[in-house]
């Protein structure tokens, strides 16, 4: 069974005082492959220009991606499963008005603040949604970069709501990939399998 459940995730913030070098950063972490090897569930890109706009998009979409507003980015964040959370915590924090009172509900005020003040205009900022044991690990991984770290734990709810949102996005892949293995494999497995079950129930 598994215990996807139980995990805890973190959102960590790195945030630049320029519009420009999170995508620069996040190009040099593609490229090199940095994070492979971390649990890193989503990640998306800040931009808060000087006017005041807000731009998320997702690393390797290229460009500014969307800009939200404050009932956009709350609508996005209620309903667009892992990556709806980084777009609703930088909606939150950077813009506010209803987009912090839905991102209230469930990330505490005091973090959606802390991110808010990473997020101030004429800056950029790569957010990563990451397991909460490999976060201590991605923050030191990225200690050359020159960026501002917040690291924000979510609470037993939020994380439950992202491992369901991973877990069906798995299972909905996880039969295609299978199939034909299954296929060439039942009839030799299937007499060891229900003897297994007998033994088992025995005990």
């Amino acid at each position: 069974m598994s215990n996807t459940g139980s995990s805890i995730y973190n959102i960590l913030v790195f945030s630049f005082t320029d519009t420009h070098t999170a995508d620069e950063v996040v190009n040099e972490l593609k490229a090199s492959q940095k994070l492979g090897g971390y649990k890193v569930v989503a990640e998306a890109v800040v931009i808060h220009e000087a006017d005041g706009s807000v731009h998320v998009h997702e690393p390797g979409e290229g460009g500014k991606g969307a800009a939200i507003g404050a009932a956009v980015g709350g609508a996005i964040g209620l309903l667009g499963g892992p990556l709806g959370v980084l777009w609703l915590a930088a909606a939150g924090g950077a813009v506010g008005g209803v987009a912090g009172h839905f991102a209230g509900r469930s990330i505490p005020a005091d973090d959606l603040k802390k991110i808010g003040e990473q997020l101030q205009p004429n800056s950029s900022a790569f957010l990563a949604l990451v397991e909460n044991t490999d976060a201590e690990a991605v923050v030191n991984s990225m200690s050359d970069i020159n960026a501002n770290v917040v690291t924000i734990t979510l609470g037993d709810e939020l994380s439950g709501t992202i491992a369901q949102a991973i877990e069906a996005d798995v299972s909905v892949k996880a039969p295609q990939a299978s199939q034909a293995t299954t296929s060439t494999t039942t009839e030799a497995a299937t007499p060891a399998t229900s003897e297994e079950t007998k033994e088992t129930s025995k005990q």
